[in-house]
């Protein structure tokens, strides 16, 4: 899960606190593109956090956990993540593997150790919790979509050209996707223009309309010429389920190798 923008939830964080940079369709799209160019020319080789992930119901703590995702970006917009808890006892090892492509279907893979094998993602699994937290695996995948979404993808409108978050002016724009495995039927973006980054998204319902998640990213500081958001959270209204992931570490191009990102090496690895 890569918190600049959690390509693993947590990278589903990833990508989108680092490269969420969006525009509307208010003949915006140039700008859009810009802002797309401007994310890759930024873009490290890859990228390695440690993060803490805290579960609150209903505004009690529930559970703590911690764990190291790394992401390695490929220049065209794809990148490949992996994802290892290393803690509590009873989830070391869980690991998390995320290819996305904005040519391809995005794909996934799990790695359970108590049973000791690697299981694929599928459609059914989209809306299943990640490891118990508001995160979907759906989610994951869209922090990831989002930065490469065109108009084909989903349409885009201006709602305000200013708006504070947190001390912070934002443009507001909202997106409407048109894939129909998206379980949003809209995506709205605060975006700080000054830094690039997005403050605050809302999720609603495709089905009904309500608003269904909220995501706000605060705390940004720097990794080299990244704009990093230390601290993301993400609520479920419906239900008071609320994830806050904190980075604790980041780490840019260690030269990570390729092996790294492949199915077979999540059983392999011990942390």
């Amino acid at each position: 899960m890569r918190l600049s923008s959690l390509s693993s939830p947590l990278s589903l964080l990833l990508g989108f606190l680092l490269f969420g940079q969006i525009a509307s369709a208010d003949g915006a799209r140039q700008i859009l593109d810009e802002l797309r160019a401007a994310s890759r020319a930024r873009e490290p080789k890859d990228l390695t956090q440690t993060l803490r992930m805290t579960n609150f119901r209903n505004g009690a703590l529930e559970l703590v956990r911690e764990l190291e995702t790394s992401t390695k970006f490929d220049g065209d917009g794809s990148s490949k993540s992996v994802t290892f808890f290393l803690t509590p006892f009873d989830i070391k090892g869980v690991g998390f593997l995320a290819w996305n492509d904005p040519h391809k279907t995005d794909e996934q893979w799990l790695y359970l150790p108590k049973l000791h094998r690697v299981r694929v993602i599928g459609p059914a699994m989209r809306q299943q919790s990640f490891q118990d937290t508001v995160f979907t695996y759906e989610d994951l995948e869209l922090f990831e979509e989002m930065a490469e979404w065109t108009e084909d993808d989903a349409s885009s409108r201006l709602v305000a050209s200013a708006e504070s978050v947190d001390g912070a002016s934002c443009v507001v724009a909202e997106l409407t996707p048109k894939h129909a495995n998206v379980s949003y039927g809209r995506i709205v973006v605060w975006i700080h223009r000054p830094d690039e980054t997005i403050r605050k998204t809302e999720f609603y319902d495709r089905a009904d309309g309500s608003l269904w998640k909220t995501a706000r990213f605060t705390d940004f500081t720097r990794a080299g010429n990244l704009p990093i958001a230390r601290r993301a959270e993400l609520e479920n209204g419906r239900i008071g389920f609320r994830t806050l992931v904190e980075v604790i570490d980041t780490r840019l191009n260690e030269g990570l190798d390729d092996e790294v990102f492949t199915p077979w090496h999540l059983e392999r690895v011990v942390k």
